[in-house]
């Protein structure tokens, strides 16, 4: 029963993993959009409104990877106690 608790783990592991990919590649460019949309050659005809865009996707991004944080040690804390229990 172990064997298949410790596969469970792992293949959430593995999915937890490609969402840090996922997000994290998400929250890295939203950063770098909003550098580029706050430079005085911006060309969008109003910035204003497509920054406070950019910057609502990227804080809902960040509380995601919070979550996914939350998640990943969740998952860790569970990996142990099946361990400690074995």
């Amino acid at each position: 029963m172990i064997d298949a608790e410790a596969g469970l783990l792992f293949f959430g592991g593995i999915i937890v993993g490609g969402a840090f990919g996922i997000i994290g590649s998400k929250y890295v460019t939203l950063q770098y959009m909003i550098k580029d949309a706050e430079k005085p050659d911006c060309l969008d005809e109003n910035p204003e409104s497509y920054i406070e865009s950019l910057k609502s996707d990227y804080n809902w991004t960040k509380i995601s990877l919070g979550g996914l944080v939350l998640v990943a040690a969740l998952l860790f804390l569970l990996m142990v106690a099946i361990i400690e229990s074995a």
